[in-house]
């Protein structure tokens, strides 16, 4: 069960002339971000800190998720020097959930050199 559905709709649809599919509620990190009420002012904090105002939790009883059912994977858009986007698995997602937004690697750019990941490399 999932709690919070009306008002991450009422963040999500402020200023929409259509309504939000409920798979597309969070489905993103800016589209998670606004469902959930977060701002610049969110920025930077501690999600496991005690006394945090924002927490990440298991609902009661549900437990961790088995470790063969998350998934990692590059975060789109993000790379810096030394390949770190390519050594940290930015982005973490639920095999089959159905509200995450879908992976696709990018096609390369004609003429773009790759790296062996096929991440674009710098023009030298």
């Amino acid at each position: 069960m999932v709690d919070g559905v009306p008002l991450a709709r009422r963040r999500r649809e402020r200023g929409r002339a259509s309504p939000v599919a409920d798979r597309d509620l969070a489905r993103g990190p800016g589209n998670l971000g606004r469902a959930l009420g977060l701002d610049r002012q969110h920025d930077g904090l501690d999600l496991c800190a005690p006394g945090s105002p924002v927490s990440l939790t298991a609902p009661s009883g549900t437990g961790r998720p088995e470790e063969r059912a998350v998934r990692t994977g590059p975060r789109v858009g993000v790379s810096g020097e030394g390949g770190s986007a390519e050594l940290f698995p930015w982005r973490f997602w639920l095999a089959g959930e159905v509200t995450v937004s879908a992976y696709r690697a990018a096609a390369p750019r004609r003429g773009e050199p790759r790296s062996t990941s096929g991440h674009r490399v710098g023009r030298q």
